[in-house]
């Protein structure tokens, strides 16, 4: 299995990740490559969660790591799944704040359109 993470909005997503503690930021990076690498074996330090709706939650798997990256997956093929982070955010409690979810929900739905306008204007 190959996975492969890009951002629904570079200049976005890059600017939350910029908004991240440093450490926290490098830390999101790092899982988020070593779930992309791992295929089907164990994904530590990585930890994905489902959101529901399609929306998926990557973290490290030490809580006092607080960077999140909401993504989703877009296309998924034989041995191939294509992610898109919706947004990054700090954990600032247990659960996720609502707003953070309503946000990465609203993007997906956006973003799933535009890729779609995109896959007919190619035909």
């Amino acid at each position: 299995m190959r996975r492969e993470f890009d951002y629904f909005d570079d200049e976005i997503i890059t600017q939350e990740l910029d908004d991240l503690p440093a450490r926290d930021a490098a830390n999101l990076i790092v899982v988020m490559g070593r779930y992309e690498e791992v295929g089907f074996d164990d994904p530590k330090p990585a930890k994905v969660q489902d959101y529901g709706e399609g929306i998926k939650c990557i973290r490290h798997v030490k809580p006092n790591y607080k960077g999140r990256g909401l993504f989703y997956v877009g296309e998924s093929g034989t041995g191939y799944q294509k992610l898109w982070v919706l947004t990054v955010y700090k954990k600032e409690s247990q659960e996720v704040p609502k707003h953070v979810l309503e946000r990465a929900k609203t993007r997906m739905v956006s973003h799933q359109a535009k890729m779609k306008a995109e896959q007919e204007r190619k035909r």
